[in-house]
């Protein structure tokens, strides 16, 4: 009987074609050289058309006049002056001119500074609709009270929708507008641009890490050595994987009372001072350092009754076998 090959992939055909097309493109673009590539007249890219001259794979065509053989060229003349102004100017112009050039990038510079001041003219008025009072409030709607003004609220916290500079710096809170938002790292409380929260101070070694200003050296020297490993990111000693246990206030309770006292001082128990923290850290520290002590010499009584337990179930099996070995015999 005569077998029938069942064809899986109908397109195939079409699909190694494709290829081959692509492959061939591949190819023709290696051999030009990428500066020729991208800017294939060199500093005339950046010129008009009109003025890059006879070279180049945009050059104009010459226009030809005359019939037969003996044809002439009419802008012979005019693209040889062209050329010559053109060389001149790139021998003046050496070493001055850069791809793509400066003026394209402050361009677009300019095209998205003025979409993001668009987009923040709309998130503003997204947000000051939400948040006037009025017969349409959530409130009012679920029956729940009279409506909020959320406008008189939040007042400051809309001036980051403002237009003006993109990189400054709040004088009242010290974030900058770019960030709009930050938090301590000690507390986790959080501040907003222009508006409400501590005023913050960054730490001068790691960007992006901020502290309250009130309180910013005895915050951040309690917070060291759970900062470590961003510490050393920014120095450029590469990013730590994962935490030291030693390091880390997840499993270590004295970190963790210090941050939880750190941030109901700042959010204002006087009845707590920075005296207080300190002291506390290192009650508990030394608690914790008891404990491991205790619960190291309860493990090494264990790791040894478990190795006698060990030694002596071999002496065991050792005596077994001479034993089976001696009725053999």
């Amino acid at each position: 009987p005569q077998l029938r090959v069942l064809t899986l992939y109908p397109y195939t055909t079409e699909i190694e074609r494709v290829n081959a097309i692509l492959a061939k493109k591949l190819r023709s673009v290696k051999k030009e050289p990428a500066s020729k590539f991208h800017a294939p007249d060199g500093n005339a890219s950046l010129r008009p058309k009109t003025l890059r001259g006879p070279k180049g794979p945009t050059a104009a065509k010459s226009t030809r006049t005359g019939g037969g053989e003996h044809g002439h060229d009419v802008s012979r003349g005019r693209r040889a002056g062209a050329a010559a102004a053109m060389e001149a100017s790139e021998d003046k112009d050496a070493g001055l001119r850069m791809w793509p050039p400066p003026r394209l990038q402050s361009t677009r510079v300019k095209v998205e500074n003025r979409r993001i001041a668009e987009g923040n003219v709309v998130l503003k008025k997204a947000l000051q609709g939400q948040y006037k009072s009025g017969r349409e409030s959530h409130l009012v709607k679920e029956g729940k009270g009279l409506p909020v003004d959320g406008l008189e609220m939040w007042k400051k916290r809309l001036a980051l929708y403002d237009t003006g500079v993109e990189n400054e710096v709040c004088v009242n809170t010290g974030v900058p507008k770019t960030l709009g938002v930050a938090r301590c790292s000690a507390t986790g409380l959080i501040t907003y641009f222009s508006g409400d929260g501590h005023r913050l101070k960054p730490h001068p070694d790691c960007p992006g890490l901020y502290y309250c200003e009130e309180w910013y050296d005895d915050f951040s020297a309690m917070d060291a050595l759970s900062q470590k490993p961003m510490m050393e990111y920014a120095k450029g000693n590469g990013w730590l994987p994962c935490r030291v246990a030693s390091e880390s206030w997840v499993v270590n309770r004295h970190m963790k009372l210090g941050l939880r006292l750190m941030r109901r001082m700042a959010q204002g128990e006087s009845s707590i001072t920075m005296d207080d923290v300190k002291a506390a850290v290192e009650a508990s520290k030394a608690r914790e350092k008891l404990e491991d002590s205790e619960k190291a010499s309860v493990q090494k009584a264990l790791d040894k009754a478990a190795a006698e337990e060990a030694a002596k179930v071999g002496l065991d099996e050792k005596e077994g076998v001479a034993m089976s070995e001696e009725v053999r015999v």
